[in-house]
């Protein structure tokens, strides 16, 4: 008797496929303003552009790593000189990329 074993490789990963929102601290308050970038799968809809990127459990690469946004309580955090840290905060699950 032979057995075959079928492996699916799926790269694509969506765990962390959403809306952000940059999260801005005023006052002791948090203010979420409009959508400001949309991940779904290898995709991320960042300043009006679609890039490639890859998510993984603790972070996601854009570009082959030219941005990483570090995941920290469900929110994306990234370093962007000269504006320091910037923190987004999941608004939705919807991932259209096309909005």
């Amino acid at each position: 008797m032979v057995g075959v074993t079928v492996l699916s490789c799926n790269s694509e990963n969506h765990q962390h496929d959403g809306s952000y929102s940059m999260s801005i601290q005023m006052f002791g308050v948090s203010v979420n303003s409009k959508t400001d970038l949309i991940i779904n799968g290898n995709k991320i809809k960042y300043t009006d552009k679609i890039l490639n990127c890859k998510q993984y459990n603790d972070r996601i690469e854009v570009e082959n790593g030219k941005m990483i946004f570090t995941v920290i309580d469900g929110d994306l955090v990234t370093n962007l000189p000269p504006l320091g840290k910037l923190r987004y905060a999941l608004i939705s699950g919807d991932n259209n990329l096309n909005q």
